[in-house]
């Protein structure tokens, strides 16, 4: 029988021990500073991970997505995003039921986008509503006729008009997923 007296050993030892005290103690969650805005990188929430690739390759704006997709009325429905249209000037997500949806209002949900806006612009239109990071942003409600409209919030990020859209949804659900986009990923 080999004794931990054996120096070999005794380093082994003293390394398994370690590790074992080391696994017993909390662990802080470290995540390093974006270097443009300083909040801690996040990544976008997994039904957006074939469009990143691609607007990150066609636009020039910041694309901001987020961590994790609020219900938006789907239930246990899965949901997809697809890439509706991307320059270098803005961009717009399709939220829908199936993995082509490309805006039919059959399979599709909702939206997510940015565009490039000259500053100053005029004042959005829609009632006056504060995102959970303290942001100013515009309701507006969708309108109904034999379809319904997106429910829309948009809001200003320095020369960015950021929008997100649910069909005909009520204010509390589009403000949720303005503050999830508000508050998420910036992927590029």
């Amino acid at each position: 029988m080999k004794s931990i007296e054996n120096p070999r050993y005794s380093r082994c030892f003293a390394v398994v021990m370690c590790l074992s005290v080391m696994s017993t103690l909390p662990v802080a969650a470290v995540s390093r500073p974006s270097p443009r805005d300083g909040k801690p990188h996040a990544k976008p929430d997994p039904v957006f991970v074939k469009v990143v690739v691609d607007l990150r390759s066609r636009t020039r704006l910041a694309v901001v997505l987020p961590s994790r997709l609020p219900d938006l009325g789907q239930g246990r429905t899965k949901l997809y995003a697809s890439l509706s249209e991307a320059t270098p000037r803005g961009y717009e997500i399709v939220l829908g039921f199936t993995p082509d949806c490309s805006g039919g209002t059959a399979c599709r949900i909702g939206t997510i986008g940015a565009r490039m806006v000259a500053a100053p612009q005029v004042q959005l239109e829609g009632k006056a509503v504060t995102l959970g990071n303290g942001t100013a942003g515009w309701f507006a409600p969708a309108t109904c006729g034999a379809s319904c409209s997106d429910s829309l919030v948009t809001w200003r990020d320095g020369e960015t008009e950021r929008f997100v859209g649910i069909k005909a949804a009520d204010e509390k659900a589009v403000i949720a997923l303005a503050d999830a986009v508000a508050s998420g990923a910036r992927v590029r």
